[in-house]
């Protein structure tokens, strides 16, 4: 089965105005949709953080190699159970800016924001997105901050990935994983081969990027042990055969 990628993480966007926008829930807790989302794009300057809670990992589609937080292993309540374990200061930089995104970018490069408007359970607590003189509600305002900091990453973060797979550094990651009710988990994510540290190619990365890239190999690899914590957290009746860093 195909790992979502954010095209789940929005089921209505809406250009962010005070004409278009009135009310939002803030906690992702709130929104059904977002069961099914099993991989969230991230960005170079939050693996440090993320990797002592989530799985980073790596997802190709039509040849593009994408970096992801591992939210769940099977769709259902994913987002409940990693909202439960996880605090909000170490959600993934999207998820934390949820239910505002990036709608895309205008032609001098700004990023355009969008709200996730879907309707929520009647009971949802919801809030004002602006207030009465037309600015931004101030808990939204830390959102914002979360996505401006995702958007400013994310040129440095392509280029770096694209140079990683150019020097053949992912490997599929095969996760040997026994559910109760037999579902199938998510099968399609690549690693980091933990033997690309001993090859020129990574030397040669960490020249032309610094230590950004290898802070963000390091983290990924201690972080692959985290994928036996949210099997445990998804259901699964044995142990996370699919290793640490080797």
């Amino acid at each position: 089965m195909e790992a979502p990628i954010s095209g789940n993480l929005f089921a209505a966007p809406t250009p962010l105005s005070s004409r278009t926008v009135e009310e939002v829930a803030l906690s992702p807790a709130d929104y059904r949709h977002l069961e099914e989302l099993l991989v969230l794009p991230i960005a170079h300057i939050e693996v440090a953080t993320l990797a002592m809670h989530l799985p980073i990992a790596f997802v190709r589609r039509d040849a593009v190699v994408t970096m992801v937080s591992v939210l769940g292993l099977r769709a259902g309540r994913t987002i409940l159970k990693v909202v439960s374990e996880v605090a909000p200061a170490s959600f993934p930089l999207q998820l934390k800016a949820f239910p505002l995104g990036i709608g895309g970018r205008d032609d001098d490069g700004r990023v355009r924001l969008v709200a996730e408007t879907i309707p929520t359970e009647p009971l949802t607590p919801r809030m004002a997105a602006f207030s009465a003189d037309g600015s931004l509600a101030a808990p939204l305002l830390d959102k914002a901050d979360a996505l401006w900091l995702y958007a400013a990453a994310q040129a440095t973060t392509e280029q770096i990935i694209e140079a990683l797979d150019l020097e053949g550094a992912f490997t599929p990651w095969k996760l040997r994983l026994v559910f109760e009710d037999g579902a199938a988990p998510i099968d399609d994510l690549l690693a980091i081969a933990p033997d690309f540290c001993d090859k020129p190619g990574y030397a040669e990365l960490v020249r032309r990027f610094g230590a950004e890239v290898a802070v963000l190999v390091e983290h990924h690899l201690l972080s692959k042990s985290r994928i036996n914590w949210l099997a445990f957290l998804d259901g699964e009746i044995g142990r996370a055969l699919s290793g640490g860093r080797r």
